[in-house]
Order: structure tokens, then sequence, then C-alpha cells
């Protein structure tokens, strides 16, 4: 998600029973890595709502058939964090790394082959 200045925002999820918890916390913690507050509704999963650190202010499960609800008050700071300032390089570095080990099996390969 990239940093757009915003200190809250709404997510909706269709969640399944199973996995509904992991996928709450997941969306809690990309809130956390971008720096703010999160309001989550999901269907057949948890309804959430959590401050930019992560602390997880009101929290229901919801449940089928029926209105399920959450109240909370949270403050709207956005935070700057180390993601937001640096972005996506450590996936750029692992992704070059790849690229450079592939290139250097491959090119030994051949090498090898010539060689025969």
């Amino acid at each position: 998600m990239p940093a757009t200045g915003r200190a809250c925002s709404w997510s909706r999820a269709w969640d399944f029973n199973l996995d509904r918890w992991l996928h709450a916390r997941m969306a809690v913690l990309r809130s956390v890595e971008n720096g703010f507050a999160l309001a989550r509704s999901a269907r057949n999963g948890l309804l959430t709502l959590n401050d930019n650190r992560g602390r997880i202010l009101a929290g229901a499960a919801t449940v089928p058939g029926c209105f399920v609800s959450i109240n909370g008050k949270v403050d709207l700071v956005r935070e700057t964090t180390f993601y937001t300032r640096t972005g996506d390089w450590f996936a750029w570095v692992c992704l070059t790394t790849f690229v450079v080990l592939l290139v250097f099996i491959i090119l030994r390969r051949l090498q090898a082959r010539q060689e025969q």
C-alpha cells in the first residue's frame, strides 16, 4: 500500500471462519507498517478498529444473519515509518539477488555443457 498521507483507512473484507483472525491481524500489520489507523469490516470475519501502533481498540466477530457493529475512538495521527520512508527496497534486493543467481546458474550450466 503506498503512502498517501492518510491518517485512517477503512477496509472491507470477506473472511471465512477459519482464517478470520489471521486476516484481521495481517490488516493490522499493514496499517502499522504504513503508519495509519484502520477500521476493518468483514463478512464472516472480524470487525476491528486499531490505531497506528497496532493496538486493537475494538473488535467483534460477525455472525451470519445478524447485525454486528463496533464503536471506538481512535486518534487520527499519521506516523512516518521506516517502510513509508524507504519503500519496498528489501523486496527489490531479493528480486535482484534471485535474478543474479538464476543467471549465474544458467551460465554455469552452459559453460559445463561446452566443456563436455
